[in-house]
């Protein structure tokens, strides 16, 4: 099924480039949604028409798809993955496709007792996450498993390195980059850290370790003023770790090219 598509993402063999103005969806897996268009991955705070295919979480549908909002303010194509669920997103015209799949992840630690998690939980201060993996790959044909991945980025989210994390590298063996969120968010604030909420250079470099990609891109560690681990931090950590050459460092405008393989 083809939809209008906002001129943004992937056409071609490289990044950086943009979509055709249509798309189709598919499924893959028993476990997989099932959406009747081809949702983009990009934040609904940037675009407003009601009517585009958004692909989020399920805690965030229900407030993006909200029958108990005003109309005008409520999504209407909206197609929630949970961890490990995953679409296929076709781009029209040609064999090309991004696999899309929902990664483990959690704001809030564990703690002694699960104390932390389950106060959360009553309070819903701190909203759930995730992480995704997009596979860049071929349409070999009509079937959802003809799929072959042609590059394959992990995209950690506002995560914590929790046990969860460990689930991934069992799926998914070789990664070719990896977008590490950082900057030991805290909760309320920096002078006050009662609560770190996203990674730390620490937890960055251990994710690193347990995920392995052949490159790291670290974001989300200088965009507001909650960041208790700044970026310094994560490259002496990463320099002391022997990392130092699996990682780029890309400022606001900089770009990463690569190429999908066939």
């Amino acid at each position: 099924m083809s939809i209008p598509f906002p001129s943004h993402g992937i056409q071609g063999n490289e990044s950086e480039l943009s979509l055709p103005l249509e798309a189709s969806a598919t499924t893959s897996t028993s476990t997989s949604k099932r959406p009747s268009a081809a949702p983009p991955l990009i934040s609904p705070l940037l675009y407003n028409p009601p009517d585009l295919p958004i692909i989020t979480t399920p805690h965030a549908k229900s407030h993006l798809a909200s029958a108990s909002k005003d109309p005008s303010e409520t999504f209407t194509a909206v197609h929630d993955l949970d961890f490990f669920d995953d679409c296929l997103v076709d781009i029209v015209g040609s064999s090309a496709a991004i696999k899309v799949t929902g990664m483990p992840g959690k704001h809030v630690p564990p703690g002694p007792g699960g104390v932390a998690g389950k106060m959360n939980d009553l309070l819903g201060a701190v909203p759930p996450t995730n992480g995704w993996m997009l596979e860049l790959g071929h349409r070999g044909g009509a079937a959802a498993d003809d799929f072959r991945p042609g590059y394959r980025i992990y995209i950690s989210g506002d995560t914590l390195l929790v046990p969860e994390l460990s689930a991934i590298p069992e799926r998914y063996p070789h990664v070719d980059l990896m977008l590490v969120h950082l900057g030991g968010t805290t909760i309320p604030s920096p002078s006050v850290p009662l609560l770190m909420v996203t990674m730390d250079a620490a937890q960055g470099v251990e994710l690193v370790r347990l995920i392995g990609p052949d490159l790291t891109i670290p974001i989300h560690y200088d965009d507001y003023d909650v960041f208790l681990s700044p970026l310094s931090d994560f490259k002496k950590a990463m320099e002391e770790a022997g990392l130092g050459d699996k990682v780029v460092y890309l400022d606001r405008k900089d770009a990463y090219r690569f190429r999908v393989g066939e």
